[in-house]
């Protein structure tokens, strides 16, 4: 059991580092916004809700916005 459990643990790691090291590749590449599909996938695997990273979104977004004003 603990060995099902630790490798349930490693390929849950192995799922979320792949998970932000591409989607940190593509926003920095390419300047993106956290998407809706982005938040949902974040959210499964870091036991959020994609509301949150919406949310962290939209507030990074406003920010930004007062910076330029």
């Amino acid at each position: 059991m603990a060995d099902l459990e630790g490798f349930a643990a490693e390929a849950k790691r192995h799922e979320i580092e792949s998970l932000l090291s591409g989607e940190a590749a593509l926003l920095d590449r390419e300047r993106r916004a956290v998407t809706p599909d982005t938040a949902l996938r974040l959210a499964r695997c870091l036991g959020t809700t994609a509301q949150f990273w919406l949310n962290l979104q939209s507030s990074y977004d406003l920010k930004q916005v007062e910076n330029e004003v």
